[in-house]
């Protein structure tokens, strides 16, 4: 499996568990939305998100793919930015920060990996 590959199917991963289980999905990273109805239809919209990154990078054919792994990369970078806002405002304990850190420092490394593919 190529890193193109590997990012389409852990973007997949995640848009799909977003979508079927945001509580859970949620939950591992820190934050408990049991009772936000609001927070549980946002990570479905980011579900969404990550499911059109994955599509993209999946199955748009060169020189439109690393432009679509572009796109993908700076919304990875976007996340990073918005894990440290939310924790400086206190809605996310330092625990969360640093796994929804991890996870999109993860993506962004495999996104970038997959540019280099191209």
């Amino acid at each position: 499996m190529n890193m193109t590959q590997s990012i389409t199917a852990t973007r997949a991963a995640i848009g799909v568990s977003c979508w079927a289980t945001p509580v859970l999905a949620s939950r591992i990273f820190g934050v408990d939305v049991r009772n936000d109805r609001s927070a549980k239809f946002y990570l479905k919209l980011g579900g969404t998100r990550d499911l059109a990154l994955a599509a993209g990078a999946g199955t748009i054919p060169a020189p439109g793919k690393a432009q679509a792994l572009r796109i993908a990369a700076a919304c990875d970078i976007a996340d990073m930015v918005a894990t440290l806002i939310t924790r400086r405002e206190g809605n996310v304990t330092k625990f969360g920060t640093g796994l929804w850190l991890v996870a999109s420092g993860a993506c962004l490394a495999m996104t970038i990996a997959a540019i280099r593919e191209q």
